[in-house]
């Protein structure tokens, strides 16, 4: 998936860890800042076509006022800049280690933080489509401290489908396998996930996703037959994570689903399996001490 191998000459950082995986943009930078650099030269084509009829006398047949051509040439200036932004911004290197990310440029780092800096995170991901056919899959991870995000990386993959599967919009089956951003989420979810164990053991509902909410005694659907109701821990039969939605199941169904891109889901998703796992392991439905205690 990743386009650079897991270490590209990146050591230990004393602060940070060890390297778990670096990333790079730097195809997706080139064909997204070309793109806009050929808007741009496009938009400023008309500018000058338009300022061209307005000296000969012939303005009022283009169409366009001297307030028009101004704002297009400000668009078209706009686009030219975040082009060639985008194309120098693309060589920078994303690496992943242990304890937070840094943003290198030219093996200067310009940017990092640390995963517990952060009071939310976020994982999304898209499966992309052109003319039904699948073409990728975009990752984002995001990080927000205070509302204000601090650091942001996203990338494009392939997953593979099924044996026999369709490549289009109606009928698709992929193979799920785990990506090599995987850890980074999971550490990045493990660091935040106390904050949100210690509210369940406080009585706190927390929102997963679409108003589906846990508890420290179980999960309440927002929706389907069991909308409203509490759904103790000790009932619930699995929780699984496909096509990137939590799938939960009791009573040999599927009570809910819910996209794992939400606002704090996943270090929420490993907080209330800790009290999923031991409801089922006492088989009772009440919190146990342990998780009340961590």
């Amino acid at each position: 998936m990743s386009e650079d191998s897991p270490s590209l000459g990146f050591n230990r950082d004393p602060e940070l860890g060890d390297v778990l995986v670096v990333r790079s943009n730097a195809k997706n930078a080139i064909a997204t800042g070309v793109v806009w650099i050929l808007g741009g030269i496009g938009a400023l084509f008309g500018v000058f076509s338009a300022a061209h009829h307005a000296s000969s006398g012939r303005g009022h047949a283009t169409g366009l006022p001297i307030e028009g051509q101004i704002l297009l040439g400000i668009f078209a200036l706009g686009l030219l800049v975040s082009g060639c932004v985008t194309l120098y911004s693309g060589r920078d290197k994303h690496v992943f280690y242990e304890q937070g990310v840094a943003r290198y440029r030219k093996q200067r780092r310009i940017a990092s933080i640390r995963y517990a800096d952060a009071d939310e995170m976020r994982m999304e991901q898209s499966r992309q489509y052109h003319k039904g056919r699948y073409i990728g899959t975009s990752i984002t991870l995001k990080w927000f401290k205070e509302g204000h995000q601090i650091y942001t990386h996203s990338s494009r993959y392939k997953e593979t489908l099924a044996k026999g599967g369709m490549v289009n919009l109606f009928r698709h089956n992929f193979i799920e396998t785990p990506t090599d951003l995987d850890p980074v989420r999971d550490i990045a979810a493990s660091t935040l996930s106390p904050r949100f164990v210690e509210s369940l053991a406080q009585g706190e509902t927390l929102e997963l996703a679409k108003g589906h909410s846990a508890s420290a005694q179980g999960l309440t659907p927002a929706g389907g037959s069991l909308k409203g109701q509490l759904v103790p821990y000790a009932a619930i039969e699995d929780m699984q994570i496909k096509d990137f939605k939590l799938h939960v199941m009791s009573g040999g169904k599927e009570i809910f689903s819910c996209p794992t891109s939400a606002r704090n889901f996943w270090p929420k998703f490993y907080a209330l399996q800790e009290f999923w796992l031991a409801a089922v392991e006492s088989g009772n439905t009440e919190p146990t001490a342990d998780v009340q205690a961590s």
